[in-house]
């Protein structure tokens, strides 16, 4: 049987929210963590910037999927 590979139309929206949740969590986490001076969670908003980094790096190349095949990609991107 063949693969069959279908796009969902919520992939964007799901990137959307996951980015937008984790960096305002990671921008909480340093206010909190500047104001009481901990620094677990200043490194844990650290920890959590490479995440939304992360995620815009997969958003970009899923975006990039969606590109069609043509001249030298001739499966696309």
């Amino acid at each position: 049987m063949g693969a069959h590979h279908q796009r969902h139309g919520g992939a964007a929206a799901a990137f959307r929210w996951s980015v937008l949740l984790n960096a305002l969590l990671t921008g909480a986490q340093l206010a909190i963590g500047f104001g009481f001076g901990s620094l677990a969670l200043i490194g844990d908003a650290i920890h959590n910037l490479g995440d939304v980094v992360g995620l815009l790096l997969a958003w970009g190349a899923e975006r990039l999927s969606l590109r069609p095949a043509r001249g030298r990609f001739t499966y696309g991107y």
